[in-house]
């Protein structure tokens, strides 16, 4: 994980953090603070007037939502690989992380969940385990060439080695545990006791729909992937869960493709 992304990680899970102490972190890398502004100046959320420095930026957006553009911007570079083999399929994938991250925000920002920004963020970290399969498997000559024995290789490992990572990047326990439990069943949860367990279990379920939503826009990674021809929403117990009904779905995942082409540019 980026030194810069770490370090701003982990002044931002202080209570309190004044201006100054965030700049003088980002200011440490000038892509980072050239993207932040670049955001701000964005469609999606520009202002009246045009930003120009890293503190004015930060007035516009909030500290969470430059949270989520630093990590957004570090860990575009996790999906960078060398074996042009495998090229398309980790550009395809970190197109499918930032649509999760997306659908899953404007999901709770719907549900009015006091943590959309938290949800974007765990967001970019449901495929880390697979990205993190796939590089490893393109630097072993035997493995490459069986697409399917690499994608059911995902399909198990993932959210094994996609928590290590996080563990070893040191994320708090919430997202850790999001990132572990995103594709199972509630009955399958493996959760750990905390005060705010039930909001856990309520991003878990509103990461798993975002992410299934992603892949039903289009946002697929494996070429024999079948998702989307098994997928019934009416047996979707995350929506069940959520309550949510099909317009309300599809509100939530408008605007996602013009926001993951602006995030790749």
């Amino acid at each position: 994980m980026n030194n810069i992304a770490n370090e701003f990680m982990k002044i931002m899970s202080k209570k309190e953090v004044s201006v100054d102490a965030i700049i003088k972190v980002l200011e440490k890398d000038q892509n980072i603070t050239a993207q932040v502004i670049k955001q701000a100046n964005s469609s999606y959320y520009q202002g009246m007037t045009k930003i120009s420095s890293i503190r004015d930026a930060l007035v516009r957006l909030g500290n969470k939502t430059v949270n989520s553009i630093v990590q957004t911007h570090t860990q575009s570079s996790f999906y960078n690989i060398s074996n042009p083999k495998f090229k398309e399929t980790l550009e395809k994938m970190w197109n499918n992380t930032i649509a999760t991250s997306y659908i899953g925000r404007k999901i709770g920002e719907k549900l009015k969940a006091p943590i959309s920004e938290e949800l974007y963020l765990s967001g970019m970290f449901v495929n880390v385990g697979e990205c993190f399969l796939v590089k490893l498997v393109s630097e072993i000559p035997e493995l490459q060439g069986n697409t399917r024995m690499l994608q059911n290789l995902v399909e198990k490992f993932h959210t094994e080695f996609g928590n290590i990572l996080l563990e070893t990047w040191q994320f708090n326990p919430f997202h850790i545990q999001v990132e572990k439990n995103h594709h199972k069943p509630s009955h399958e949860l493996n959760l750990i006791e905390t005060e705010d367990k039930n909001l856990v279990i309520g991003s878990i379920h509103i990461l798993n729909l975002a992410y299934k939503m992603s892949f039903k826009m289009g946002y697929t990674y494996f070429p024999d992937d079948d998702f989307i021809d098994r997928y019934d929403p009416k047996f979707d117990e995350s929506i069940e869960i959520l309550s949510l009904d099909n317009n309300s779905i599809h509100q939530c995942c408008d605007g996602v493709k013009e926001f993951v082409a602006q995030a790749t540019s």
